[in-house]
């Protein structure tokens, strides 16, 4: 009696520990599908499309609550819509990552999802990493990408088309004098490194997009296989994963340059309100010409 009294104890313990365990995952699932349903509302609300809303929600770098208030729509309508942005990137988006990193990772192949393959242009790195770029180049180019196809080494095409061409490929790469193996090689390492911040971009994309165990690998020289398990918005992780990034640099004056400047643009102002038509000195060309 004594033993059926514990085995039945034992079987209510685990049954509770499983539904414990459980929970999480069903708690995923219900929110994924709320997810959805949350997203088309507010698509419908304020009229940004769903797929770039379904990419864009949890991105911290661009203001939609901004968007809504710049737009043309009713101030209920942006009030409304605002507070399904707020909603969806606050507690919404909280409850949903907690949940997704204890929910069972179940892989692509239980669950099914998505594997992209993305191929990194090689011929378009060579292009951008030329220097002094003639009629010539464009012809050794051309030839080159024309036979780049798949699985063929671009480099070693490079080489070849250049000898035959009679084509010193430090005239366009590399440094003067340098042997054309040696600037194939650094090539190579150039494009190797390319191809692993590729990767590390899109491994941060797709901790943004929130799959559950994602397999980002390389494949043989230029290629990357991305594995999405559970993904049921294909187009949602093409927009996601092959969006372009563009990384802009931009020389700015030092903060006391442009403090002495709008200085002296208000002392010329007031100066012009007066009707005093001659420039001081610290309103010099000088000053004026950093201003523009």
């Amino acid at each position: 009696m004594k033993s059926l009294r514990f085995r039945i104890i034992v079987v209510i313990g685990l049954i509770l520990l499983g539904g414990y365990l459980l929970y999480p995952t069903l708690r995923f699932e219900q929110l994924s599908q709320k997810e959805t349903e949350l997203l088309t509302e507010l698509s419908n609300t304020s009229g940004i499309p769903l797929s770039r809303l379904a990419s864009d929600i949890y991105r911290d770098d661009i203001d939609l609550a901004g968007e809504v208030q710049m737009s043309s729509l009713s101030e209920s309508q942006k009030f409304e819509a605002v507070q399904k942005i707020e909603y969806l990137r606050g507690e919404f988006s909280q409850s949903l990552q907690a949940n997704r990193k204890l929910a069972i990772k179940r892989g692509l192949d239980l669950q099914g999802g998505m594997r992209l393959v993305l191929e990194v242009n090689l011929v378009e790195l060579l292009n951008n990493s030329a220097k002094a770029k003639d009629e010539q180049f464009d012809a050794l180019m051309k030839e080159v990408a024309a036979n780049a196809v798949a699985n063929k080494d671009v480099f070693a095409i490079l080489e070849g088309v250049a000898k035959s061409r009679s084509i010193s490929l430090s005239r366009y790469w590399g440094e003067p004098g340098q042997s054309d193996g040696d600037i194939v090689g650094d090539l190579r390492e150039m494009a190797d490194d390319a191809v692993d911040r590729s990767r590390e971009i899109l491994s941060n994309r797709v901790d943004q997009f929130g799959v559950s165990e994602p397999s980002i690998n390389k494949e043989g020289s230029q290629r990357i296989a991305v594995e999405l398990p559970g993904v049921k918005d294909p187009q949602r992780a093409r927009d996601l994963v092959g969006r372009t990034a563009l990384l802009e640099f931009k020389l700015l004056a030092a903060p006391e340059r442009s403090q002495e400047v709008l200085l002296a643009l208000d002392e010329g102002i007031e100066r012009r309100m007066k009707g005093d038509t001659v420039l001081s000195d610290s309103l010099s060309t000088d000053s004026l010409r950093a201003a523009a």
